[in-house]
């Protein structure tokens, strides 16, 4: 009897103490923004990351000696990266929409910087030009 008991107080403790605490159920659709959100932020941030190691190699190298389609490569690359960042800055209001738990502030605010910083590149170089 008292392996009985033993058992029936392990089970009774079991349920007592296994309170969880459950973060609401995001839906699809939601689930689906988020991750285009972030995956316009990290193709963003690659782009905008590789324009600027070809514009590095285009500077240091020999300007004679470099085609004229590497030249091109990084304007190309800053290009892709206006357009998905343009899509990441859409995005980043939706999200707050179609979420019922907004993300953290510090993704937030790391999404739209990236997001921003081609758009600004280019205004910065339309201005020197």
């Amino acid at each position: 009897m008292p392996a009985k008991t033993k058992r029936n107080d392990r089970k009774k403790g079991r349920r007592r103490g296994s309170t969880k605490i459950r973060a609401p159920q995001e839906s699809r659709a939601a689930d689906a923004v988020t991750v285009a959100w972030m995956l316009t932020m990290l193709a963003t941030f690659v782009a905008d990351v590789l324009a600027l190691i070809l514009w590095a190699v285009v500077w240091l190298s020999n300007r004679g000696h470099v085609p004229v389609e590497a030249r091109a490569l990084p304007a190309l690359m800053l290009f892709i990266a206006a357009v998905t960042g343009t899509l990441c800055l859409l995005l980043a209001p939706l999200i707050y929409k179609v979420r019922i738990v907004p993300p953290p502030r510090g993704v937030t605010i790391i999404a739209v910087t990236v997001g921003a910083a081609p758009l600004v590149t280019i205004l910065l170089l339309w201005m020197n030009a």
